[in-house]
């Protein structure tokens, strides 16, 4: 009977030894060893020590994730708070407003990583420059993440030059798509650009402009808004003088026009003061033009200024910028003289017809074989006093033959 009983006491004594009894004896949801009491206390579950929440082998936030480093919520073991906040719209990984582009930086919508809203103008005029399919600043590349100039679809400027490309106290823009733009100088500003053949020791102004394909382009200050005394000059190095392809000082009047072809490539602009005393506004407009013996289309004007788009012989394939037939260094209709005033069919460089009657009754006097004055001398081409050109219809001079 005695043994009995000491049998009974030994299975009752939970209180030391409830780390071996498969009970919850803290009632804390952990039983026996995954008790941290245990490791503590001996065989005992309570009390349990003091851990921070993500090393403490509970679920503190309900998110059915336990201690770092499977709950978000958690930095590290000694983190003692489990709980993590909503994660931003554009820092979740999905794409919230449906437009196939996710988060920050990718979503125009998203200007910073904690932004909580995706939504954008695009596509549309609310559209960041950065994200609208534009090559806004010209220079060949297209929005984030291709343009250098755009740090973010949300951006909206594409431009981002160099500051050092043409000197720390000189304004570097990208010149607008429709090549026109206007500007103020004010008297004694800083000189950092000159041009070492039309001059220019004022403030400056560059535009960046990038070409494409060959082009002729225009340039010019010519308009009754532009007050200031301009001097233009275009070069493919900003700050390099030796890589200037055209200037001009004071076309009309104080204004400035210069024509230049180009290749492609990126090209500086230098819209620049007379001098430190110069002041007065501006206004710019650069046009591109094809160059000559490009392809062109007769019903567009694209050609520059003094070339016609025509075929250059009767036999020619397409019709390309040229100049008029009189000064294209071609015998246009086969009768072995070229242009004017050799041709009897040109009456100015640019006519653009060499098409003439001779030999034959139309045939001016200055190209009919005949000497019509009497003067011994025959045409033109022989010498004629008279005869300004090959279609000049008047061979009588002044001349005196043998004095």
């Amino acid at each position: 009977m005695g043994l009995l009983a000491f049998a009974v006491s030994c299975a009752t004594t939970g209180e030391d030894n409830n780390c071996n009894d498969g009970i919850d004896n803290d009632g804390d949801g952990l039983i026996d060893s995954a008790d941290p009491g245990c490791e503590l206390n001996g065989n005992l579950e309570a009390p349990d020590p003091d851990f921070p929440e993500c090393s403490d082998h509970v679920d503190n936030d309900g998110d059915g994730e336990t201690d770092f480093p499977a709950d978000p919520g958690c930095d590290s073991p000694e983190d003692n708070r489990e709980y993590n906040d909503p994660v931003p719209a554009c820092k979740d990984g999905i794409d919230n407003d449906g437009d196939g582009l996710i988060d920050y930086p990718n979503d125009p919508g998203c200007f910073v990583s904690l932004d909580n809203d995706e939504e954008d103008g695009c596509p549309g005029v609310q559209c960041p420059q950065c994200a609208n399919g534009v090559d806004d600043d010209d220079d060949g590349y297209t929005d984030y993440p291709d343009d250098p100039g755009c740090d973010r679809a949300s951006d909206d400027d594409e431009f981002n030059a160099d500051p050092n490309l043409c000197g720390a106290n000189v304004t570097l823009l990208p010149l607008p798509s429709d090549g026109l733009a206007m500007g103020t100088v004010t008297a004694g500003s800083t000189n950092e650009l000159i041009s070492l053949s039309c001059g220019g020791g004022g403030n400056e102004t560059v535009y960046t402009l990038n070409v494409t394909e060959p082009r002729t382009l225009v340039v010019t200050t010519n308009f009754a808004e532009t007050t200031l005394d301009t001097v233009l000059y275009i070069r493919t190095d900003c700050r390099m003088s030796s890589t200037e392809l055209a200037c001009n000082d004071d076309t009309t009047g104080t204004s400035s026009t210069l024509s230049v072809d180009v290749e492609a490539g990126v090209y500086y602009i230098v819209v620049d003061a007379h001098d430190a005393a110069s002041a007065g506004d501006y206004k710019l407009q650069v046009n591109q033009y094809l160059p000559a013996h490009a392809e062109c289309d007769p019903a567009a004007s694209e050609c520059a200024p003094g070339l016609l788009c025509r075929k250059l012989l009767p036999t020619s394939a397409t019709e390309t910028c040229e100049n008029a037939a009189c000064n294209d260094g071609e015998d246009n209709d086969g009768d072995g003289l070229t242009d004017y005033p050799n041709e009897p069919g040109c009456t100015d460089t640019n006519d653009n017809d060499e098409t003439d009657t001779c030999p034959g009754a139309g045939c001016p006097a200055c190209s009919n074989g005949t000497d019509d004055d009497s003067d011994g001398l025959t045409d033109y081409t022989g010498g004629d006093p008279g005869c300004a050109s090959a279609a000049d219809d008047n061979e009588i001079d002044e001349c005196i033959p043998g004095v």
